[in-house]
């Protein structure tokens, strides 16, 4: 049976699963989002606070992140790019990698038994290294094999080549990013930073955790197609269809039928939620960061952004994603920020959808987020 549903009861299971303030703390909004993107730190931890139902401090949030026991982890996942995780995801990353070919591949440049030496630095150290602390494990053939590599970029080589082998470290789940020493990264090691993280041994088959990750999507960001899958995920769309084959024959998917869009598909479990879901009479205006989650979740922007026209005012840059406002699941303005005498100042850009009736809920979600920021109130 294919169930029928509106645009607007899509939008509004969406909102409730992956944006509204229902989690109960941060690392909770972190599993069910799959992961912030934190590849600028400030933003992923208001992505993250935003979705709980009280939303915690910048403050309180870098504490989860550094201080035992700690809650979050920021890493390199979907897409090749730095997320802030739930713990227990972790190794369900790691495992489902192959599965996403897309995303960057093994440095086949780097020697075995510098990742080991490089490795060893990190379960050494009792605080986090930077770069530098890892030039000494470098193979000087290394320098020869990446001598183009190294020509493009705008760093020395003994730094270059050390990110490269921090990078591969975290792609296989033996380090993380962890907390900066003056101006500088640090990363840590897996057993170094979560000594009481259980980590299986051996992981899941690479197609059981990406079945897994993909069902969860599905519970978050559904429904959806085969080619959001392999976008949120950096996979192909072939192989994001047999996570959905493989789900099917289990009985765990119903197909949708959403206005003109095809192959849509949610989670069968769901099928009452999706029904019965409503847009919150308020239009559930919130004011997601650069970069947020729920943006980067379908390669159909047009669930978002209806007309093609506003994209290149919220996608500025191909790997640029501005903050936005949005309300009944859609983007209405994109927003900046500034601080000014201890208060948070927060400029809008309307956008056609915009209506001036969210200007009070842009401004009740502006006081959340001054509050998140510590500073003493917002003006809009």
């Amino acid at each position: 049976m294919t169930l029928e549903l509106s645009e607007e009861q899509v939008l509004a299971f969406r909102l409730r699963r992956s944006v509204l303030q229902t989690a109960p703390d941060a690392a909770s909004a972190a599993k069910r989002m799959l992961g912030a993107q934190g590849q600028n730190q400030a933003p992923g931890l208001w992505s993250l606070a935003l979705r709980c139902a009280e939303p915690p401090t910048a403050a309180e949030l870098q504490k989860q992140l550094l201080q035992p026991p700690r809650q979050l982890v920021r890493t390199w996942g979907q897409r090749g790019t730095l997320h802030i995780y739930h713990p227990d995801d972790w190794h369900r990353l790691v495992a489902a990698r192959p599965q996403w070919p897309t995303a960057e591949p093994r440095d086949g440049k780097l020697l075995a038994h510098e990742l080991a030496a490089a490795r060893q630095v990190l379960l050494d150290a009792t605080d986090p290294v930077v770069r530098s602390d890892l030039f000494a494990v470098i193979a000087s053939a290394t320098f020869e094999r990446l001598t183009p590599e190294i020509a493009r970029a705008r760093m020395s080589a003994e730094a270059f080549i050390a990110r490269r082998l921090l990078w591969n470290l975290a792609r296989d789940g033996h380090a993380c990013a962890a907390g900066k020493l003056g101006r500088e990264q640090g990363y840590a090691a897996r057993e170094v930073w979560f000594p009481q993280l259980a980590w299986p041994d051996p992981l899941p088959a690479p197609e059981q955790a990406a079945r897994e990750l993909a069902r969860r999507y599905l519970g978050s960001y559904g429904p959806a197609r085969a080619q959001d899958l392999a976008h949120f995920f950096g996979s192909k769309p072939g192989i994001a269809r047999s996570w959905l084959a493989a789900l099917e024959e289990q009985g765990a998917l119903v197909p949708v039928q959403c206005g003109g869009r095809r192959g849509l598909c949610a989670l069968a479990e769901d099928a009452s939620e999706l029904q019965a879901a409503r847009i919150p009479a308020d239009g559930a205006v919130r004011l997601l960061p650069l970069w947020d989650t729920l943006l980067m979740a379908h390669a159909d922007k047009s669930w978002t952004v209806p007309l093609a026209s506003e994209l290149k005012r919220i996608w500025t840059r191909s790997t640029y994603l501005s903050a936005t406002v949005l309300a009944e699941g859609r983007v209405v303005a994109t927003w900046s920020q500034k601080r000014k005498r201890g208060r948070l100042q927060i400029s809008l850009q309307p956008l056609s959808r915009w209506r001036e009736e969210y200007r009070a809920g842009v401004r009740r979600h502006a006081q959340v987020l001054a509050a998140h920021l510590g500073l003493a109130g917002s003006e809009v």
